[in-house]
């Protein structure tokens, strides 16, 4: 697999289940997707498979505040 980064800006109130942006195909192994955050609060980023591909972490102090995120994948865990 292919490094990869992606970057944005994100305001969110927190508390809902839903997904930021996903790219190609949403069956694992095949995913970029993200959860910036998912209702725990947690942001979730999938490259490849949930397993080796997923990084996460707490998000609750970026909750209603404009945030740029980048996510990066050196394509060596899909």
């Amino acid at each position: 697999a292919s490094a990869i980064s992606i970057a944005f800006w994100n305001n969110s109130p927190g508390g809902t289940s839903g997904t930021v942006f996903s790219i190609g195909n949403q069956d694992m192994p095949n995913r970029i997707l993200a959860h910036a955050p998912w209702s725990d609060n947690v942001l979730y980023w999938d490259y490849g498979s949930t397993g080796n591909g997923r990084i996460t972490t707490n998000y609750a102090s970026y909750l209603n505040k404009w945030t740029h995120i980048v996510l990066v994948n050196n394509g060596t865990d899909f």
